[in-house]
């Protein structure tokens, strides 16, 4: 059995460059897996990493609204792989450097089937030299910016 936390989202770059701005901001090595140029590939933190094009391919379904987003990001432990207990802060982690470096606001989902939080640009806009978090979960009304009080309201949804 493999589990999936995955992260969609929207940007104006076609996924090479995209690609790029994610391994430069994460430090990952992120290529495209042959034979499906729509999906990039990589290991890190010792999970499937993956950044994909995902517009057209899922129908929404109630509060997960896959059709609003052109892109996902997330890892996949394969098995009773022991890297499972870390995917969840290991995405959280991602997605607070994606939305820092790049401005990427979306949905957290596990396994394709629930919401973990909702992320949407808070208001006022944080200053892009302020190192407070730009997004706010709209499900906890927390952010990224307390890691653990957002990681405890995130892992009470799965």
């Amino acid at each position: 059995m493999s589990v999936t936390v995955d992260y969609f989202f929207n940007s104006p770059l076609e996924l090479p460059a995209l690609a790029e701005q994610v391994n430069m901001a994460l430090g990952s090595a992120l290529v495209p897996q042959e034979g499906f140029p729509h999906n990039y590939l990589t290991w890190f933190m010792g999970m499937e990493f993956s950044l994909d094009t995902v517009q057209g391919l899922l129908e929404d379904d109630r509060d997960l609204d896959f059709t609003s987003f052109r892109y996902s990001c997330g890892t996949r432990t394969i098995g009773s792989n022991q890297m499972r207990q870390i995917q969840v802060p290991v995405m959280l982690s991602v997605i607070q450097v994606l939305q820092w470096r790049a401005d990427l606001g979306g949905i957290l989902v596990y396994d394709v089937q629930t919401l973990l939080a909702r992320y949407v640009r808070k208001d006022p806009p944080v200053s892009a030299r302020s190192v407070e978090v730009p997004f706010l979960d709209v499900l906890s009304d927390t952010d990224l910016g307390d890691f653990e009080r957002h990681l405890a309201a995130v892992s009470g949804r799965r």
